[in-house]
């Protein structure tokens, strides 16, 4: 059960935080669109069983009565790294679902991450915008963009995975966020799956395991 995991309101900050015995690594997610952090328990069971603590980030304001703001999710994100600073972990991952890879790379910009995880990743939220309306200027539709391909060049170490057949974010908007980085991050395709079926994919699961038992 999650209830033994949650974290409400310290110093701003609301998810789920499963530590783990003598681990050395912390796995921060920030989750997609669809849900809330709650609906990510898989991670915690994944990373603990590998002996990493985890840390689900729940969005402030997300599913409430209002909507939450890009402006302020970014913000948040400092609430995020003070708390992890104040951990006693000598290695970090950050990873980031859909919309949450623009959490994810933003963190990555003001506190360095051992590895940065892309899932579905787009490389500017507003050329995603723009592309599903195309008849708006997506400028108009924004408060604040979203530059992960910009932001993630902070992190030393990235990986990347799509799903093969994504009609939320196509794979030509991941494989954007690719070619901009340097050196080229790792690139996972898991076939046979879409945007929502990509988390039930036992190729989904072992490739994160890799991912984050390979760091040094």
């Amino acid at each position: 059960s999650l209830e033994h995991y949650v974290i409400t309101d310290v110093d701003g900050l609301r998810g789920y935080y499963h530590p783990v015995a003598q681990a050395e690594t912390i796995v921060i997610i920030y989750h997609g669109n669809a849900g809330r952090a709650c609906h990510r328990s898989p991670y915690l069971h994944q990373f603990g069983a590998q002996g990493s603590s985890v840390l689900l980030v729940e969005y402030p304001g997300f599913a409430e009565a209002s909507a939450p703001r890009t402006d302020l999710l970014l913000a948040h994100t400092y609430t995020v790294a003070d708390f992890i600073a104040a951990l006693p972990y000598s290695r970090t991952v950050l990873v980031g679902e859909s919309i949450g890879s623009g959490f994810a790379s933003y963190h990555s910009t003001h506190q360095t991450a051992d590895h940065l995880i892309l899932i579905t990743p787009f490389a500017r939220l507003s050329e995603r915008v723009q592309e599903a309306v195309w008849i708006y200027p997506a400028r108009w539709l924004l408060r604040t963009d979203l530059l992960v391909a910009e932001w993630a060049q902070a992190s030393p170490q990235v990986s990347i995975i799509v799903a093969e057949s994504d009609r939320v974010v196509p794979r030509h908007h991941s494989e954007r966020v690719r070619t901009a980085l340097e050196p080229e991050p790792d690139f996972h395709i898991i076939t046979g799956t879409n945007h929502n079926t990509l988390y039930v994919a036992p190729r989904f699961w072992d490739v994160l395991a890799a991912v984050v038992t390979k760091l040094p």
